[in-house]
């Protein structure tokens, strides 16, 4: 369906000439105005009567149905060099040039319409559908590819290398890609620590080692927040006796006291996220958009909710908000990040079944009884996310099932759409494929959020 069609559809509800006659008159302005060279070629976003979408070079509007990690090598045992799932597709399809377009072909009859995070983006050029398309996503990574990361886990967004690093890395992967139509954009990174209970970034950042550029930023940061030292330490409380003693402290931690006491220091680290958040999706943004300008920039895929300063800062920066969500219906969380009126991508979902033998023992996400109710959550899932108005795509985890030894990190469960021997789990892609078809059509119908 055109962006146009979408249009007409919802005037017809309008009663009055006049709104019917202003409401053509800029449309055929918008559509007839000269338009830049990359909205004709590229994927872009774009509100509709209030609904976001993903428009294709012809003005069609459409929404992103993918699946994550479609790899011939996907998911070695362990850290092994072992991969159980190659060999049995080698061994089918001979070749892996074969095997892409398998793949591809595949996704395409199953009404998906995209390659989610980790996949190889030959799977979208070797398909051979004719009137279907695969685009696909690229993640970055460039949190984890950054060599300078804390003892805590964290990376330092402050640190300047940590800008020159990215900018790096995007001239490196986007600046080839940039011509190509497939590709719908990309995912800075995955699942980022922004949130650890008890232990906010603020603590976190000054809690680095003394020399760390993120921890001087804490400490700069507190000191434009509180006029004198003595100020500051009525609220956090803490051993030292000036700001030099601060900026060579550890173990800085939490003050106790009084609500109005804890309402301060709350903001103090809501502040602080606000700042490092806003840093990171600026270098992001930054380098992808100097590297390559016509695609999409589809944020950092949150590992549940960030908080509304670290979401208001994504907001600010990138496209498409994405996030990875587990739970049966997503609705809850969708309302959370709808708040700040970006379009919305799910960059993970899926639901593990009991009865495909494997261990399930590690892993996100539900464990049903049966493929067929992995099929019926899958329906219930989709249709939910769909009733938003800003959800503009949804990515299932993922292609092929987990080594039931386990994979790197050990999990080992039942995401696939497939087994490891390439075999299509029927009753959960018969409904796959029903819903994908019906996706748009019910995005249409989406109401008030």
């Amino acid at each position: 369906m055109t962006v146009s069609e979408i249009s007409n559809k919802s005037r017809k509800s309008r009663c009055t000439t006049t709104y019917l006659l202003s409401i053509v008159l800029l449309l055929f302005a918008l559509f007839h105005a000269p338009q830049p060279a990359w909205a004709k070629k590229f994927v872009r976003v774009l509100p509709v009567d209030g609904t976001w979408w993903f428009v294709d070079s012809k003005n069609r509007t459409f929404i992103s149905k993918g699946v994550d990690s479609v790899n011939i090598n996907q998911d070695y045992i362990g850290h092994s060099k072992e991969c159980p799932y190659e060999r049995n597709a080698i061994a089918r399809y001979q070749t892996t040039e074969s095997w892409q377009k398998a793949a591809g072909d595949r996704l395409l009859l199953l009404n998906f319409n995209t390659l989610g995070a980790w996949s190889d983006s030959k799977v979208a050029l070797e398909s051979t559908g004719k009137k279907k398309q695969l685009y696909y996503t690229v993640i970055l990574h460039a949190a984890d590819s950054f060599d300078n990361w804390n003892h805590l886990g964290l990376c330092d967004f402050f640190d300047p290398k940590f800008a020159l690093s990215t900018k790096a890395l995007a001239e490196k992967i986007c600046a080839p890609l940039k011509d190509d139509e497939k590709l719908i954009g990309y995912f800075g990174d995955n699942e980022l620590p922004w949130v650890s209970a008890g232990n906010p970034l603020l603590l976190q950042y000054l809690n680095f080692d003394a020399e760390a550029p993120g921890r001087r930023a804490a400490v700069a940061f507190l000191q434009r927040h509180y006029p004198s030292f003595i100020d500051f330490n009525r609220v956090w409380n803490t051993q030292c006796h000036s700001w030099t003693e601060l900026d060579e402290a550890k173990n800085i931690t939490a003050p106790s006291g009084n609500r109005e006491i804890k309402d301060r220091f709350e903001k103090d680290c809501e502040d602080f996220a606000s700042l490092a958040a806003s840093r990171y999706f600026d270098i992001i943004d930054l380098s992808i958009k100097a590297a390559d300008p016509n695609h999409l920039n589809l944020g950092c895929r949150f590992s549940g909710y960030p908080g509304a300063p670290i979401l208001r800062a994504c907001a600010s920066h990138v496209d498409v908000v994405s996030f990875n969500c587990y739970e049966p219906d997503p609705r809850k969380t969708i309302r959370k990040y709808a708040s700040v009126g970006k379009p919305l991508l799910i960059g993970e979902f899926s639901f593990r079944s009991q009865d495909s033998g494997l261990p399930n023992s590690k892993g996100a996400g539900p464990i049903v009884q049966t493929q067929a109710i992995r099929g019926e959550w899958y329906e219930s899932y989709v249709k939910n996310a769909l009733s938003c108005p800003n959800i503009v795509g949804y990515h299932w985890f993922e292609h092929i099932d987990q080594p039931k030894e386990g994979r790197f990190d050990g999990e080992n469960s039942n995401y696939g759409i497939a087994n490891i021997h390439d075999e299509p789990y029927a009753e959960l892609t018969h409904v796959m494929k029903q819903v994908n078809l019906e996706a748009e059509n019910l995005h249409d119908k989406a109401g008030d959020y």
